[in-house]
């Protein structure tokens, strides 16, 4: 059984550096990057539903 802890709010589509809200990266927001980054995760998971 899991131990009891505080209820915390679900929180989503935030960056936290540590326990506090942040900013991610300047590149995190580039909507190339974003898609360049997309494109090489993508690759290797298509590939491996392939075999």
């Amino acid at each position: 059984m899991a131990p009891k802890t505080r209820s915390v709010p679900p929180v989503t589509g935030r960056y936290f550096d540590q326990r506090r809200e942040g900013l991610a990266d300047a590149q995190a927001y580039d909507p190339e990057t974003r898609k360049r980054l997309r494109d090489l995760s993508d690759e290797p998971v298509r590939r491996a539903l392939a075999t």
